[in-house]
């Protein structure tokens, strides 16, 4: 059976809530310092365990976004369950912190929040890492095909909204695909 193409949160068209589902992985936070909710991470060691943080602008080394939710919901997280899933439906809640060492979950393809910061994203756009650590930004124009060559690779997300509809965390919601 083909997944879902729509969501539905909240049973906003009449029928149960039924989101699209998620892939989350739980992973450890080796950033040295709090992570939350919505917020870029990359590998940092070879087994695959470990997270940190880039200020490289377009890593192709990006694994995920941090997830909500408890840990030992790796797996694929569907319906409005235990897991990571809400971060692709309501606004960044403050308390889904994790502190440098915490074991935590790490969406990497599915509906999910996306710390953009204060930079300018159109719904639709592609997004990828930015200069800021943990701060997703929409790149900027391949002027060449040297320069377009070194995107690809890079994008983490298509935002479903544009900045206007950010929470107080600076979130906005998207579509995490790095599977």
């Amino acid at each position: 059976m083909p997944d879902k193409q729509i969501g539905n949160p909240a049973g906003s068209y009449g029928l149960t809530a039924d989101p699209q589902e998620q892939w989350v992985i739980d992973m450890v936070n080796n950033s040295g310092g709090t992570l939350q909710e919505g917020d870029l991470v990359i590998c940092s060691d070879v087994a695959g365990i470990q997270v940190t943080t880039t200020t490289t602008p377009s890593s192709t080394q990006v694994v995920g976004v941090v997830g909500t939710g408890a840990p030992g919901t790796s797996g694929l997280v569907s319906g409005g369950g235990a897991g990571a899933i809400e971060s692709g439906l309501a606004a960044a809640s403050s308390t889904n912190t994790f502190a440098a060492g915490a074991v935590m979950p790490v969406v990497f393809f599915g509906p999910a929040r996306i710390n953009i910061a204060a930079n300018t994203v159109a719904a639709g756009a592609a997004v990828a890492t930015s200069a800021a650590a943990k701060v997703a930004a929409v790149p900027g124009t391949a002027g060449s095909v040297g320069a377009l060559q070194a995107l690809v690779g890079s994008f983490i997300a298509v935002a479903q909204e544009s900045q206007a509809a950010k929470d107080a965390n600076n979130t906005i919601r998207a579509m995490i695909m790095r599977a």
